[in-house]
């Protein structure tokens, strides 16, 4: 019996990788997933390949660091389906290199895909999930944020950016009836194998039990004391 029957998810970054475990792990468990990567041949992968094992499995190409294209799929994707229960926000785009070769193209892109895309992102859910519904916004952080790691300036700034913005969206219970989730799941290779991905999605599984499901009649808001953090190793 499926666990998350009638659940609608939109995953950023759904084309490979983890936003690609996370969105084939809802699919198998029951929700419409919404497939959202910048590489069209990406989305159209991973969507065939949900509906190959039974899924519902919708796709859009998007460049989830532009606000307005964000809103905009996410806005047609909740319509579509007539609402919007999770948002998972995974999208990320990583370049590894000593602090003295960083260039501006590389922090910008990075901050679009990794820090904006968030902002974008909690902005679109509040507009797409309704308000007697509510929902979830997942975002991801890293250990980087709070350790570093050699070659990582960009990426450690834009992950703890990430962790900042969500501890902000909770304590200020910015969302309706919301639930908000950070998940930290330690190092991951960009493009996955299969084995690495099934790790990763029973990880990420942990989510599903409690922060994907919808509970009637739930007062809670997106407050720091229930935010759950996950660290997969």
């Amino acid at each position: 019996m499926a666990e998350l029957p009638d659940h609608v998810a939109f995953v950023t970054g759904a084309g490979r990788g983890i936003g690609q475990a996370t969105a084939l792990l809802l699919a198998r468990r029951g929700a419409t997933v919404g497939i959202c990567d910048r590489d069209g041949a990406s989305v159209s992968a991973a969507v065939a390949e949900i509906r190959a094992q039974g899924g519902s499995a919708h796709g859009y190409v998007v460049d989830v660091g532009e606000r307005q294209a964000m809103l905009d799929a996410v806005g047609k994707f909740a319509h579509e389906y007539g609402r919007l229960d999770s948002l998972i926000a995974s999208a990320m785009w990583i370049r590894y290199e000593p602090i003295e070769d960083v260039r501006d193209e590389v922090v910008d892109r990075m901050f679009a895909v990794g820090m904006k895309a968030v902002l974008w992102a909690a902005q679109a859910a509040r507009l797409a999930m309704q308000s007697d519904r509510g929902g979830a916004l997942v975002t991801f952080a890293s250990p980087v944020a709070d350790r570093g790691h050699r070659g990582t300036a960009v990426y450690t700034a834009v992950k703890g950016a990430v962790a900042a913005l969500t501890r902000q969206l909770a304590m200020a219970g910015d969302c309706r009836r919301g639930r908000l989730g950070s998940a930290s799941s330690g190092d991951a290779a960009w493009k996955v194998g299969p084995a690495v991905r099934h790790r990763r999605s029973r990880c990420l599984s942990r989510f599903s039990s409690s922060l994907f499901r919808h509970r009637r009649n739930s007062p809670r808001r997106w407050r720091p004391d229930r935010r759950r953090f996950l660290i997969g190793k």
